[in-house]
């Protein structure tokens, strides 16, 4: 949602699929499509440093939201993982 909200690009929605960098991870894993470098109007999004920013922050925002949904942030995240 924060994506779609900040981001710029048409949302498309969330998919469920057995991608092997989320197969038996040991954590909650999460997969983001930010756009396609082989469209041409992407490609101007996702080389522009200003989107770049406006995404990392609603990636962040995003993250933020699912631990507000759970209740609780993980101690190692509040730290900045250390």
């Amino acid at each position: 949602e924060e994506l779609a909200v900040l981001g710029g690009l048409a949302d498309r929605g969330i998919g469920v699929r057995a991608f092997h960098v989320l197969r038996n991870v040991q954590a909650p894993a999460v997969l983001v499509e930010l756009g396609f470098i082989t469209n041409a109007s992407d490609l101007r999004y996702l080389s522009d440093p200003d989107y770049q920013i406006r995404e990392a922050r609603a990636i962040q925002q995003g993250i933020e939201a699912f631990f507000d949904h759970l209740g609780a942030m993980p101690a190692s995240l509040e730290s900045g993982g250390e």
